[in-house]
């Protein structure tokens, strides 16, 4: 990863806080190809070679979701199981939310029923319960696909996240000046932290030059990153 150390450093020393007890959700925004996922790969590999059990989900199309569907992944992850091991437990998706039919999952985003309120406690407690004493990273991919009903159980737990052992990594695509809805509610939470992700600077845009073969110049460096403003993605298509 080119470009990104300052930012690799902060979300470490998130992932740390976490894990002395200071739960955390780091938002990670920025364009398609800004290098969201890669920087959640990097500290993902941090926190497995410090022994911190990692439970990744990406959102699927809004459209094609059912209701809670980020978190019918989340509960399949190995490291929630709690079966990493090679162990079976129950299948978390029926003990926490039933059959698909009832209530709990068709109600809607909206809907301050009890059935609701113990659905989430749940779900907190099974992540809490994987965290344990070592502590849990949870990476929740291209959040802006989330249903509504997913996105509102993630805030519910973002706000019970001090005291835990739990960082939250979720990436999050944007554009500048985006005002999408749940972006803002997540990032006005106390407990959540913003990583916006920009274009790389002339610097790291040369060492992508130089290490796939290409002159780096001045001017060389100038004119890719006048055509991809420096998106790492587009730089790698460029070069």
């Amino acid at each position: 990863m080119v470009g990104r150390d300052g930012e690799l450093a902060r979300v470490t020393r998130l992932l740390d806080d976490a894990l002395a007890g200071r739960g955390r959700l780091v938002l990670c925004t920025g364009e398609a190809g800004i290098g969201k996922t890669r920087l959640a790969e990097e500290l993902t590999a941090a926190a497995a070679a410090g022994g911190v059990p990692v439970a990744w989900a990406r959102a699927a199309d809004r459209g094609g979701s059912p209701p809670y569907g980020l978190w019918r992944l989340v509960l399949d992850e190995p490291a929630v199981r709690g079966d990493a091991g090679g162990g079976s437990r129950p299948d978390l998706w029926s003990q926490v939310f039933g059959d698909a039919e009832r209530p709990a999952l068709t109600a809607g985003a909206d809907s301050g029923s009890a059935q609701r309120f113990a659905l989430f406690a749940e779900v907190r407690r099974r992540l809490a319960e994987a965290a344990g004493p070592g502590g849990l990273l949870l990476v929740l991919d291209d959040l802006q696909w989330a249903d509504e009903a997913s996105a509102v159980l993630l805030t519910d737990l973002v706000r019970q996240l001090h005291g835990t052992r739990i960082l939250v990594f979720a990436s999050y695509r944007s554009s500048p000046g985006a005002g999408d809805e749940t972006l803002l509610r997540l990032s006005a939470e106390a407990n959540a932290d913003r990583v916006d992700l920009h274009g790389l600077a002339a610097p790291a845009i040369g060492d992508l030059l130089r290490a796939a073969g290409l002159p780096a110049s001045a001017d060389q460096v100038d004119e890719v990153y006048s055509q991809t403003d420096g998106n790492p993605f587009l730089v790698r298509e460029l070069t």
